[in-house]
């Protein structure tokens, strides 16, 4: 399954999207990297390869916790934190940049056939943007590879949403 792929089961139509690049800006953290340049000892561009390099992809996968991937960053940025990092928390889940008429356009499609999310992503993080844009009234199914422990295009990944479909659905999708 691909970012906007259809796959229909007889009359039954499902489309799965992408969240970053289709509801919401493609990179989201750009926020986040500035927030901690501004107080770090690193540039802009080296915490953007922290973040991505070395941290996103564990605390993504559920490789590390969300405790765990602030410590790192923000110690290894020479920032400081405390146990809580409240407010970078709280970055985290307000960062997110709307797509004009993605909103709009994810109720129309919605109105026509059931619409799921396969992201790889932070759950915590990507739950709160989709709510705070209202674009989960519109989503029947969220998949975000922090819960599922899978990327996008990992066979595993595309065994859970099958199966998603089998239990919602019935039988196996034609495509």
């Amino acid at each position: 399954l691909d970012s906007g792929d259809r796959v229909s089961s007889g009359d039954k139509k499902l489309v799965v999207l992408d969240a970053g690049g289709v509801i919401f800006k493609e990179w989201v953290f750009q926020p986040i990297v500035d927030a901690i340049a501004a107080e770090s000892i690193l540039d802009a561009q080296q915490i953007k390869e922290k973040f991505n390099v070395t941290l996103f992809n564990p605390l993504m996968y559920g490789d590390i916790n969300e405790a765990d991937f602030w410590v790192a960053l923000l110690s290894g940025a020479g920032v400081p934190y405390d146990t809580e990092n409240s407010r970078w928390r709280e970055l985290a889940r307000s960062s997110t940049v709307v797509l004009p008429g993605a909103v709009d356009s994810l109720k129309v499609l919605a109105e026509s056939c059931p619409v799921w999310i396969l992201s790889n992503q932070y759950a915590p993080w990507l739950l709160a943007g989709l709510e705070a844009c209202g674009a989960n009234h519109y989503l029947e199914q969220v998949f975000v590879s922090s819960e599922m422990v899978a990327k996008k295009r990992d066979k595993d990944c595309c065994e859970q949403v099958l199966k998603a479909w089998k239990k919602s659905y019935g039988g196996k999708p034609e495509n």
